[in-house]
């Protein structure tokens, strides 16, 4: 028997009971971090395709008793303006649909409003747009798509600070308990420790054995991680809720890889707490 193999039997960590547990905690921690990390990724990339189409569009009001010509007339002007892709008015069955959420049945008995739709460049100046339709309806009211943009975004930042927030609390969490099962397990064999120091073990041999043990638990719990990421994406995906979102390469490789950030913690503070328990 070579006296690598002693060597690891003797610091072997399996005695200790958190040790035998860092499979399942990597498994479980590494499937949250991936969920989390796999939320944001879709958050992102739902709120830009929605920011484009909604930082491009700007709606005007107009009371239902406003003339046709000087509306005609306005959309004639608005047309040639810089940044004006296309002005469309909604047909009164789209604002109908588009009131009765707020109105009920009321919405049959009420006035309906001139709505246009303006599909905007980002070289558009609102402020003139604006102006220009005052000029011809004092009365007139604005949906400006960049406030709402500006609010959800807002709203977005939040979420995405908050998820970041809980993978690091995750990754501290893991860090913490390989910590302490590296420091419990060389502690509670201090004696065998003491006795390879004597016969030249070196510090750096000693520490690889210890990080070699940990890092492969780690492995395993990863792969552990990617089982319980498999079954979650496949319930989400019979639920309907992913709707195509598994073929998104950023996505797959977010949730695949995300976990590793966990193995990646392993190693710096096991080979750490191995160093500095072993030195001490």
């Amino acid at each position: 028997m070579s006296i690598a193999t002693v060597a690891r039997k003797a610091l072997s960590l399996q005695k200790d009971p958190v040790f035998r547990l860092l499979v399942v905690m990597t498994a479980l921690l590494g499937w949250v971090t991936a969920m989390g990390l796999g939320g944001l990724v879709m958050l992102q990339q739902t709120y830009q395709s929605w920011e484009l189409n909604q930082a491009s569009q700007f709606s005007v009001y107009l009371r239902s008793d406003a003339s046709a010509q000087t509306m005609a007339n306005l959309v004639v002007d608005l047309e040639t303006r810089r940044g004006v892709e296309k002005v469309e008015k909604m047909t009164d069955g789209a604002v109908t649909a588009l009131l009765t959420p707020l109105l009920g049945d009321d919405v049959q008995k009420q006035p309906l409003p001139q709505v246009f739709n303006l599909t905007l460049h980002s070289t558009a100046d609102r402020d003139a747009l604006r102006n220009r339709v005052l000029q011809d309806f004092p009365t007139a009211e604005f949906d400006d798509g960049n406030q709402l943009v500006a609010d959800v975004g807002a709203l977005v930042r939040a979420v995405q600070w908050a998820a970041a927030a809980l993978v690091t609390i995750l990754l501290l969490i893991m860090g913490l308990l390989v910590a302490l099962t590296v420091r419990a397990g060389l502690r509670g064999q201090k004696r065998s420790l003491s006795i390879m120091q004597y016969v030249g073990a070196t510090d750096s041999f000693l520490e690889l054995i210890v990080v070699r043990q940990v890092l492969w638990r780690s492995l395993l719990g990863w792969v552990g991680a990617l089982l319980l990421i498999a079954v979650s994406c496949a319930a989400l995906w019979s639920s309907g809720i992913l709707a195509g979102a598994l073929f998104n390469p950023l996505l797959l490789a977010t949730v695949a890889l995300g976990p590793l950030l966990l193995t990646l913690t392993t190693l710096i503070v096991s080979w750490t707490t191995a160093g500095w328990v072993i030195r001490k």
